[in-house]
């Protein structure tokens, strides 16, 4: 099997879709339903982002980084800051990168607790002619939380807030997260355990959050196959639009239960964390 990191340091290409916690498995069943090209399995050097971004982007890179998740962050903010589960990584996005653009920092989607793909799609479009660098755009999904428009005008409603600008950015918790001790602490523990805690203290949890803590496995792949249609569909509309070579991949995978283990975690060497996809894009279907 290849290695992500050498193809993604020695194949051409101009533009990498980075998305967040995708499995190999989802998107191959998935894929050529919207796109034409040519998909690989191909190993990924971490099991979740912050150990993928230590192990694969060591040196400095002539890349525009469109950044969804705090971990790149322009902010000089270390991966050890973001989540105490990276103290002993010494890695700061900034010094690896030629230009880091904060989309996690400017468009924050209160409603849904994360970055939507059409706001990194603005940031692509609108820096595609305006960099001789590589590019890579960083979408959240398929990652938790997962967005799923069950109903269309819940999206339309967040996205005419935005227009208006009246959905403000939660930086400020994000910061807490990343400053706050206690707070890293909290969100490096594993997600199951997170909910449970909350739980046990009377908060109220989300339906999604519900379905994690019983353990309703087949429902909750029901939900994380939605949730990369969603970026998917998304994606369809914006390549058409890029000029150059486009690969689509992944940080790392996402478990379900296998072997015991859930959702992802630092250094856990299992196929559906490690075994990601390296899909060249040839086009889109209509």
């Amino acid at each position: 099997m290849k290695l992500q990191k050498s193809l993604i340091e020695n194949r051409d290409w101009d533009y990498l879709i980075v998305l967040d916690a995708c499995r190999y498995d989802t998107f191959d069943k998935l894929h050529d339903e919207y796109f034409k090209g040519n998909l690989n399995r191909v190993r990924s050097r971490g099991s979740s982002t912050g150990e993928w971004l230590y192990k694969t982007f060591p040196k400095k890179y002539k890349i525009t980084y469109i950044s969804g998740n705090p971990y790149i962050n322009n902010e000089g903010i270390s991966l050890g800051k973001c989540n105490i589960q990276y103290k002993d990584y010494g890695w700061v996005a900034k010094d690896h990168f030629c230009k880091i653009i904060d989309v996690w920092k400017e468009d924050w989607n209160e409603e849904y607790g994360t970055v939507l793909p059409d706001d990194i799609n603005n940031v692509l479009l609108k820096l595609k002619n305006n960099t001789k660098n590589k590019i890579i755009a960083h979408y959240m999904q398929p990652h938790f939380p997962y967005i799923n428009f069950s109903d269309p005008q819940n999206h339309d409603k967040a996205k005419k807030k935005r227009a208006e600008g009246k959905s403000s950015p939660s930086l400020s918790e994000n910061k807490k997260i990343i400053l706050n001790p206690v707070k890293r602490l909290f969100h490096s523990l594993p997600k199951r355990l997170q909910l449970k805690i909350k739980e046990a203290l009377g908060e109220d949890l989300g339906k999604h959050e519900r379905l994690i803590v019983k353990n309703n496995v087949q429902r909750l792949k029901k939900i994380y196959k939605q949730n990369l249609e969603i970026v998917l569909k998304s994606l369809q509309e914006v390549i058409p639009k890029l000029n150059g070579k486009i690969i689509i991949t992944a940080d790392h995978g996402e478990a379900f239960g296998e072997n015991g283990i859930w959702f992802h975690q630092l250094e856990v060497d299992s196929p559906v964390l490690k075994e990601v996809p390296w899909f060249e894009v040839e086009g889109i279907k209509d």
